[in-house]
């Protein structure tokens, strides 16, 4: 029984040692690859965001979103006073034959440990490691490929549809269409983003405050025209009033009292596109780069890649709010080394709220 108990003790030592050594190489993988980012003029280090495909939550995507909520209002308090020397930070999606669907974050190393914290904070069963920034490759690609950057159709105050408005995953419909990719093939969507202070709800605000005293008529053309006709017809509708009843006596003309308190009657759609609008106002904002490019060895593939990846991105259209246009560049070079190097466009800001991010990016815990 003794010998038993010493073979049992001595077996369960080298296991823990085994543990040990194997933990001790990840973290000396881990340093190593952020050692080498440190040395790159860029400083951003690239980590991978993995899951179990058999956690429990993945039966709730709800959960996964308000979790990427909770977890983009933490990283908003990387604002600075100072928004000259703002960090910003990439979310990415590819997908490949080779290793199929993989999330990845890029931020600047002396911040990861922050971010580290915050992913964990709201998916505490994911596993997160650095790995070597596989945009290397594309750097010098003998591939074709195409890019494309996404627009607002209507001014940023007006909101997108967000996990909120929809009954199903929409993160599914997103993996699902760039799941579809052949051998040599890729699909990359880049997000990225910087927290904004709040007052970029300025303009929001203001344009809700006017439509709401004007009962909606500030949006209409030809208004100029309508008094215009209003006055005119008010005026003929007195005169011949007088050539009725024989008295062309001077009356002078008596204004209705002006308040500031009348209540305008507002048309049902419009007071629910305001209300969207005062929703998404109410947010935590990021200035965001929306990218998306596409791969292969095939010119006609890969524009159908790329044409089938943007089409998915109309699911967060309304015609009552806000959709994506989407623009393919003409200098892919240049927006390549931009990809590359996770560099902001700053003509091509969009204005994303938590909630709208979070649609985008919540962090699958299906284990794509």
């Amino acid at each position: 029984m003794t010998y038993l108990l010493i073979a049992v003790g001595c077996f369960l030592l080298v296991v823990f040692i085994i543990f040990l050594k194997s933990r001790s190489n990840g973290e000396n993988i881990d340093t190593a690859i952020i050692n080498e980012a440190s040395q790159k003029e860029t400083g951003l280090a690239v980590f991978e965001v993995q899951f179990s495909k058999n956690e429990d939550e993945a039966s709730s995507p709800t959960k996964s979103a308000l979790a990427a909520e909770s977890m983009f209002a933490a990283l908003h308090g990387l604002l600075k006073e100072k928004t000259v020397n703002q960090e910003h930070l990439s979310f990415e999606i590819v997908s490949s034959i080779s290793e199929g669907i993989r999330f990845y974050y890029t931020c600047p190393i002396e911040i990861s440990k922050f971010v580290e914290s915050q992913v964990y904070a709201q998916y505490p069963s994911a596993h997160i490691k650095a790995v070597p920034d596989y945009a290397d490759k594309f750097r010098k690609t003998s591939k074709v490929y195409e890019i494309a950057t996404i627009d607002f159709s209507r001014p940023y105050y007006y909101p997108i549809k967000s996990f909120r408005d929809f009954e199903i995953d929409t993160l599914s419909a997103l993996t699902s269409a760039i799941g579809q990719v052949n051998e040599d093939e890729e699909i990359w969507y880049q997000f990225i983003v910087r927290p904004v202070a709040d007052v970029w709800q300025k303009d929001g605000y203001s344009y809700v405050q006017k439509v709401r005293e004007s009962g909606g008529m500030s949006s209409k053309s030809g208004s100029v025209f309508g008094d215009f006709t209003r006055i005119i017809s008010r005026e003929f509708t007195e005169i011949l009033s007088g050539l009725a009843t024989g008295v062309f006596i001077y009356k002078e003309r008596v204004e209705p009292p002006r308040s500031s308190n009348i209540q305008v009657k507002i048309a049902l759609s419009t007071e629910t596109e305001l209300r969207a609008i005062e929703n998404k106002l109410s947010h935590m904002g990021f200035e965001t780069n929306v990218r998306v490019m596409s791969a292969g060895p095939d010119h006609d593939r890969v524009e159908t890649n790329l044409r089938t990846s943007l089409a998915v991105l109309k699911q967060y259209s309304s015609t009552s709010n806000n959709s994506f246009v989407a623009d393919k560049v003409s200098n892919k070079s240049h927006y390549l080394n931009m990809m590359c190097n996770r560099g902001i466009d700053e003509d091509k800001i969009l204005l994303l709220t938590t909630e709208e991010l979070a649609t985008f990016f919540s962090l699958s815990l299906r284990g794509y």
